[in-house]
């Protein structure tokens, strides 16, 4: 049987809907990106209170969009370790036990633990305080790490995230009849990371071309689909806005 599934972003462009036949699924995408380490409503440049910004006050939103649409999913885009006082206070002096791992989680992803996210994809900046930082940091994740064109080098260390997921979600149709509904999560980093981060990365990885590497998983994703499948693909991207931010770009739809 087909399945519609209507979506929405929780942004200020207000709902977009796709169908595609079938019975009728609501689902809402909620998509953070690019909070480097901005936990609290704080400017730490400053030191003063800065309410446009931190991932507590985008949690109140957030909160807010699941109590209106109780099927949702929760998303990253990447560059949420660094950026701020706080992330680089993290990295420089959290503790290690005997067994290396951290003494305690990084407070950003404690964050994002709390709030449930269901996959979070890598930034270029997540590399900015070397690779064995990083590995510490997401070993205290309890959502999975999606990052689909970094490969490392025979021998230069395990892959730091999936090349891609594949959620299973039971969701309920407009009439209340429960399906399963699998859900393809790709997330990409930029190219030119391994020249931004080429400290840490140059021997060690590779990135591939964005559009190259989703032709070569998208018919990966499809030999695993065995019901209803949607796709959902995340685009880390470096460049100028009118705001002197980052931009990121998030698509879904079938695979």
């Amino acid at each position: 049987m087909g399945i519609t599934v209507q979506y929405s972003f929780a942004n200020q462009r207000g709902a977009v809907s796709g169908t595609f036949g079938g019975a009728v699924i609501d689902l809402r995408l909620l998509a953070t990106s690019d909070l480097h380490a901005n936990l609290l409503a704080w400017d730490y440049h400053t030191s003063r209170p800065c309410p446009q910004r931190g991932l507590a006050r985008i949690a109140t939103l957030i909160h807010k969009a699941r109590f209106e649409r109780p099927q949702s999913l929760l998303f990253d885009n990447g560059d949420f370790l660094h950026g701020t006082v706080l992330g680089d206070f993290v990295a420089e002096t959290t503790p290690l036990l005997r067994s290396g791992r951290p003494l305690h989680a990084h407070p950003m992803i404690a964050a994002m633990n709390a709030l449930d996210y269901d996959a979070v994809a890598l930034g270029n900046h997540e590399f900015g305080h070397g690779l064995g930082f990083l590995r510490r940091s997401l070993a205290a994740t309890r959502f999975p790490i999606v990052c689909s064109n970094l490969y490392f080098k025979p021998t230069r260390g395990a892959p730091l995230a999936a090349p891609y997921l594949l959620l299973q979600r039971d969701l309920r149709d407009r009439h209340g009849k429960l399906h399963r509904v699998k859900i393809g999560v790709l997330g990409f980093i930029p190219p030119q990371t391994t020249v931004w981060e080429k400290r840490y990365l140059k021997s060690r990885a590779s990135v591939d071309d964005i559009t190259a590497s989703a032709r070569h998983l998208v018919p990966e994703l499809r030999a695993r689909r065995r019901s209803d499948h949607r796709a959902v693909t995340f685009r880390h991207r470096r460049g100028a806005s009118r705001a002197g931010g980052r931009e990121c770009q998030l698509g879904f739809g079938r695979d």
